[in-house]
């Protein structure tokens, strides 16, 4: 890589001499592994990754580095695919995932009935998916006009395909009914009934449910401080990350170089050597200091001058070269992160003589001596890109209806809620629901995982992410950094809680965060239980997380009349099993883990 380095320093162009150093360790032989494709094909290097990762053994590190988060989708797809565990941190965006974009589609599509791209990004999503010959039909001769206004035009729909016609109405008729309460109900509530109609989760696996969740989380969170409105949501939607919490120990991260200064790992993988940089725009104006008292400074050239400004030339050229050096040293970064194994992954373009071709200002562009010794060594097999790759729409079948509820739903019979609305101890404002949030989903981690993954000092190094995570709800940076450093010490607590450590623990057919439909009193009832399972003793435990915080009086008032306010919510989720057929012995609890505190019901 000496080659890739400029043979002297220059403090202008941030340009750096190589300076070459002996190894401490001793070499385990074939550490650099070089993998080219003839032509781009992000799916073939993503499945070059998965073949990489499935070859490492276990209890080894793993590091894949990119360039930016972009570069990433393929592989985060392939991982997700495979089943191969992996924590990213904010490398993920949550408006990529394409249920995120899905949702976001249909609200901007009801809040704004004039936006054509919501409106047609509606019609081709997974759950109406018209082809492109009958959205066409749809639209022909008509580029104005409301799409609604279109699809209630009984001439133009005659001009469909039967099957899109189906479709077609079959979206049409839902999208009606949410219009009509749209604004007299919550829109979250109108939002996530219309995605469950149109089938929605039908079309996801689970983790595009789970993503589907947390976009309705934030949407409620935004009805809560005022009014929804679909540019507010995006604006937070674009703060948030994909979660792959703790998931897979350690063993592999996702990150950008710049993540991983000062990191090692045993192996690093490097995908996308072969993809360019992206080019600067001309800047209005460039400039650069040579000195204290010396600026040389040069706005643009205007666009009718005959000559260009030399200045201006001259600066963006040293620009230009600095921008390159800094591509130089941050490849060096990443190369040298390994301690064991280095995978280098890439395209390149092969000629009929077999000359290998880079492009201009990529990482393979920095190394072209190392290319051509591993091409010649036949160290490295040049793969064809398969140009004849289609992405094919996802689509539900148009004769998909949404199941019926089931049989045992319809028997449940009456039910009894009792409870008063006690006093409250403790004002759960935006902050305090959305540290429930995030504290809710870390005991769901902790009970997947194992107790034994989890202690007070993981907890600990989990504070930046939870900040994090509060911050994407919506906390300003003064109130997640307080509610983070509340939640870990509840997270803390629980752990060193028997009590805590018996709720999170391994039992028979244990489940966190169980979502349940039950009609009760002949209503549909959505229920979900923080945590049950089944004890030694055969009885079936119903256990509500609470992560309020009394402070003042007298804390055995205060879970007396907290018992009593969520008296008839036990209760529900007692009639929502006993609706899936439990017939065990059913016992159920409140866990306060900030104050280590049980109260059974």
């Amino acid at each position: 890589m000496s080659g890739a380095f400029q043979p002297k320093e220059d403090q202008f162009t941030g340009a750096v001499e190589y300076s070459p150093s002996e190894a401490v360790r001793e070499s385990a032989g074939g550490c650099v592994e070089i993998a080219l494709f003839n032509g781009r094909d992000d799916l073939a290097e993503a499945q070059k990754v998965v073949s990489i990762l499935k070859s490492i053994p276990p209890d080894e590190t793993t590091a894949i580095l990119c360039r930016s988060r972009g570069n990433l989708a393929a592989i985060l797809e392939a991982l997700k695919k495979e089943s191969i565990p992996f924590s990213a941190q904010a490398i993920d965006p949550l408006s990529g995932r394409m249920a995120v974009q899905d949702i976001m589609s249909l609200l901007r599509a009801l809040s704004h009935p004039l936006d054509r791209v919501a409106w047609l990004s509606c019609l081709r999503a997974p759950w109406c998916a018209l082809s492109a010959s009958d959205l066409l039909a749809l639209c022909s001769n008509d580029r104005e006009g409301p799409v609604w206004g279109l699809l209630n035009d009984g001439a133009r729909m005659e001009t469909l395909s039967a099957e899109g016609r189906t479709r077609a109405k079959t979206f049409s008729a839902e999208m009606d009914k949410a219009l009509g309460v749209w604004g007299r109900q919550p829109p979250s509530q109108v939002l996530r009934g219309l995605w469950i109609s149109l089938g929605g989760p039908a079309c996801s696996d689970e983790s595009g449910r789970e993503d589907a969740a947390r976009l309705f989380s934030l949407i409620e969170g935004v009805e809560a401080s005022g009014a929804v409105s679909a540019e507010e949501v995006a604006t937070r939607l674009a703060r948030l990350y994909a979660d792959h919490l703790g998931s897979s120990e350690g063993k592999l991260d996702l990150m950008t170089i710049h993540k991983a200064k000062g990191l090692e790992f045993d192996n690093v993988i490097i995908p996308g050597m072969g993809k360019e940089s992206r080019g600067e725009d001309k800047k209005l104006l460039v400039w650069m200091e040579r000195g204290e008292d010396d600026l040389l400074l040069a706005p643009i050239e205007r666009k009718d001058a005959k000559e260009g400004s030399r200045i201006y030339s001259y600066l963006s050229s040293l620009l230009k070269e600095k921008a390159s050096n800094e591509e130089v040293r941050l490849l060096y970064v990443a190369a040298t992160r390994a301690r064991r194994s280095l995978f280098l992954l890439g395209h390149i373009r092969e000629n009929e003589d077999g000359e290998i071709k880079t492009r201009p200002r990529s990482f393979f562009s920095r190394i072209p001596d190392a290319l051509t010794m591993e091409a010649a060594s036949g160290g490295s097999a040049v793969e064809e890109a398969d140009e004849k790759k289609v992405l094919r729409l996802k689509r539900l079948p148009s004769s998909w209806a949404l199941p019926e509820a089931r049989e045992a739903l319809a028997s449940v019979g009456e039910f009894s809620a009792p409870g008063k609305e006690g006093p409250v101890f403790y004002w759960a404002g935006e902050a305090a629901k959305y540290l429930g949030t995030v504290v809710h989903r870390y005991f769901c981690a902790i009970s997947k995982e194992g107790l034994e993954k989890w202690d007070s000092a993981r907890i600990g190094k989990e504070e930046p992410r939870m900040r994090s995570m509060l911050k994407s709800l919506g906390l300003s940076s003064i109130e997640a950094a307080k509610a983070s450093k509340e939640g870990v010490a509840i997270l803390k607590k629980a752990l060193e809680d028997e009590k805590g450590r018996w709720v999170l623990a391994a039992h028979k057919e244990a489940s966190s965060e169980l979502p349940l439909t039950a009609v009760i009193n002949a209503e549909i009832e959505r229920v979900v239980i923080d945590r049950t399972f089944v004890d030694v003793y055969g009885v079936r435990w119903v256990i509500d997380f609470k992560t309020g915080v009394h402070a003042g009086g007298s804390l055995e008032e205060f879970l007396k009349n907290e018992l009593e306010r969520y008296r008839g919510q036990l209760l529900k989720y007692e009639a929502a099993l006993r609706a899936y057929g439990e017939t065990r012995p059913i016992r159920k609890g409140l866990y306060y883990p900030a104050h280590r505190a049980w109260v059974e019901a």
